[in-house]
């Protein structure tokens, strides 16, 4: 409402990005919110208009390796872990390109480190997670070597992170 407001008459829309600090410096959400608002304005105030002469929408189902979840009720941090192997998963990968710029969209959450390595494809990319639905975790490689939360959490097995990446960058080049 309040990025609405600086806007005068504009739309908001809020996309998840890739998961980040999941202990935030404050609980207050209110000033979580205003901070968020004051980021998005000032640099709304700095862009230039990007004119495009083409919109193009694509969406593409991915088959990525799969792993058998752990029981989330005796998920609990561990210095070792086998991962089972399971069938592989399918998930969708949406595009919506404007001009140079493209939007990637998944259903799954990736982590910090797996949205960098998505945004540093091309210039003018951007990311949004849980699209049109949402598939809980897909980590990048090194969570599953650290035994991290999201790697025990996920349906994808190790590799699915590079198999979505050859798969972006195929579609975005």
């Amino acid at each position: 409402a309040a990025v609405e407001a600086a806007l005068s008459g504009c739309t908001a829309i809020f996309l998840t990005g890739a998961a980040g600090d999941q202990a935030p410096a404050t609980d207050n959400l209110g000033a979580l919110a205003t901070g968020l608002a004051s980021a998005v304005t000032r640099s709304l105030a700095q862009a230039a208009p990007l004119s495009s002469g083409t919109i193009e929408a694509e969406e593409l189902v991915l088959n990525l390796p799969g792993q058998e979840r752990a029981d989330f009720a005796t998920l609990a941090p561990a210095r070792s872990y086998r991962y089972a192997p399971a069938p592989p998963v399918p998930t969708t990968l949406s595009l919506l390109r404007l001009g140079p710029t493209t939007l990637v969209g998944v259903l799954p959450e990736l982590d910090s480190s797996l949205g960098s390595r998505v945004r540093a494809l091309a210039p003018h990319t951007m990311l949004a997670t849980l699209v049109n639905g949402g598939q809980k975790y897909l980590p990048g490689g090194a969570s599953y070597d650290h035994i991290a939360y999201e790697a025990m959490n996920s349906a994808f097995a190790q590799g699915a992170d590079r198999v979505l990446l050859s798969a972006i960058e195929r579609s975005i080049s």
